[in-house]
């Protein structure tokens, strides 16, 4: 299947069933850095576009960094996560603190761009929080985890196998 750019792999991804979900092998990743702890999982692979679902308990850190080889679109699952891009928190506390009448998360669903020249962090509450990472890889580097292509602070990479 081919894609023409990021925005239109992530609409045809979000319109899937959950048959789509293209998994590799190899797909789970476990990352600590000094301020938190966060898993990954890869859902969906097609050549160098891929779905990544990240989830972490909370509270944490992920200090300021970027992903010199992945174009991203970030999508608000729930909890409380704190993201920056640049010097721009995305989320206010009140906005992250909001529910819906049946205690969903009212930024669910919100989409956060991140470039590969983006510098961008994050902070986990309480609550923890989980997101999706819809991901189209450049430079010909073969898709992984975006943790394993990370221009930050080091942190501890674990690469599971499922």
């Amino acid at each position: 299947m081919e894609f023409d750019s990021l925005p239109s792999f992530a609409r045809w991804f979000l319109s899937q069933p959950f048959r789509a979900l293209r998994p590799p092998r190899s797909l789970v990743y476990f990352y600590q850095t000094e301020g938190g702890i966060v898993i990954s999982t890869v859902l969906c692979r097609h050549g160098q576009y891929q779905v990544e679902l990240f989830a972490g308990p909370g509270p944490g850190f992920f200090p300021p960094h970027r992903h010199p080889n992945v174009d991203s679109i970030e999508v608000m699952l729930g909890g409380d996560v704190g993201f920056r891009v640049g010097e721009r928190t995305v989320f206010s506390e009140a906005q992250l603190a909001s529910t819906a009448s049946d205690g969903a998360s009212l930024v669910t669903g919100q989409r956060i761009r991140v470039r590969p020249t983006d510098q961008h962090g994050a902070s986990v509450g309480e609550a923890g929080g989980a997101f999706l990472s819809i991901q189209r890889w450049l430079n010909d580097v073969e898709p992984t985890s975006v943790g394993l292509d990370w221009d930050g602070p080091a942190h501890l990479a674990i690469r599971g196998v499922a």
